[in-house]
């Protein structure tokens, strides 16, 4: 273990989700005098000793295999089914900011359209799933004793002109051969994505933006979950593998010769559309992701491109459409703030 320690001479597969590891600073007398060094020393130590990921997967399992124990956010159902359970709050209405707060964002969402309406472009809302929601039937849920956000959403909608995709009541609609939302992760799944993605495509077409819908060329079927299809097993930093499950991973063509320039402002379910190229290969290469309304993505998700005012009005200017993904514990911050700064920006 010391060797282990001292030079990594093995590979390991670092545990997933984050975890605050000190920097130690060099040595000084007054650091020791007030024993911040031996802590930070101490700290370091403790998290980053030889086997130490091993060794934590091996208790993990332990206490999941024996007593059922698993991470304080996550909570597991019938047919070992994982739950983040931020989403059973926002399911209940306990985030909910009420009918007055919720009827400021919606007036806030008219005006925004009407602002691109009159610049000739176009406003698209889509509603991520909710995996509570979907396999209600699958867990135990706390009474659901107040309005939600989401509630209030639709209601605030009903008779307006905005264009609204609800993925929440579409998927309930579905008969599908495959899982729309995995047993291990929390975001659809990486089908269900593909054919969020083509229904989005299909809006598209519709109002004249673009001239041919996605297909889906190739269907690999399996019953190992991959990707954000099995995020939140990953995050228990066990040893045994996720649940079968009736997955399938698609290979999307995109016969769409004109192709939108496209500014998202979404979270973490849109990032899905970068594993099926939709974002790369279905939109105009110029099309954007405001990254929870802070950080500007273009080809590749995992790399920001510099953002301050002037460029987010430049890209706001040059969409042919914005599309606002939500997933429904968001709705309380919906756009995350993109609402006022693009109306502000519009005004201008």
């Amino acid at each position: 273990m010391l060797i282990q320690s001292l030079f990594r001479p093995l590979d390991s597969v670092s545990l997933s989700g984050e975890e605050w590891v000190p920097e130690v600073e060099p040595w000084t007398l007054d650091a020791i005098a007030e024993r911040s060094w031996q802590k930070d020393v101490d700290h370091r130590v403790t998290k980053k000793f030889g086997f130490r990921e091993v060794c934590i997967r091996l208790y993990n399992q332990l206490r999941y295999g024996a007593f059922g124990e698993i991470t304080h956010f996550i909570e597991e159902g019938e047919d070992r089914i994982l739950f983040e359970k931020v989403y059973e709050q926002a399911m209940c209405g306990d985030n909910d900011i009420g009918h007055a707060a919720m009827s400021r964002k919606i007036d806030s969402i008219l005006v925004l359209d009407s602002l691109l309406r009159e610049n000739g472009q176009n406003l698209l809302l889509v509603l991520a799933p909710n995996k509570w929601r979907f396999y209600s039937d699958k867990i135990e849920i706390d009474e659901i004793d107040s309005v939600s956000n989401y509630d209030r959403v639709k209601a605030g909608l009903l008779d307006t002109d905005i264009a609204l995709f609800d993925v929440i009541d579409w998927f309930d609609t579905l008969q599908s051969p495959h899982s729309l939302i995995s047993k291990s992760g929390t975001h659809w799944s990486v089908y269900g994505a593909a054919l969020v993605g083509m229904q989005i495509q299909k809006h598209l077409v519709e109002i004249g933006l673009s001239d041919a819908p996605f297909e889906i060329s190739e269907l690999e079927t399996s019953s190992g979950p991959r990707y954000t299809d099995r995020d939140l097993h990953d995050l228990l930093n066990i040893m045994s593998n996720p649940p079968e499950d009736n997955l399938a991973y698609p290979t999307l063509n995109f016969p769409n010769q004109k192709k939108p320039r496209v500014l998202i402002i979404g979270d973490s379910y849109y990032l899905t559309m970068y594993y099926l190229n939709i974002h790369t290969q279905g939109f105009d290469p110029d099309s954007k992701l405001l990254y929870y309304n802070k950080e500007l993505v273009h080809a590749d998700p995992e790399v920001g491109i510099p953002f301050n005012d002037e460029t987010f009005k430049k890209e706001l200017l040059a969409a042919d459409i914005v599309i606002i993904e939500s997933n429904e514990d968001a709705l309380s911050k919906f756009g995350w703030g993109f609402l006022s700064d693009a109306i502000t920006a519009l005004s201008e």
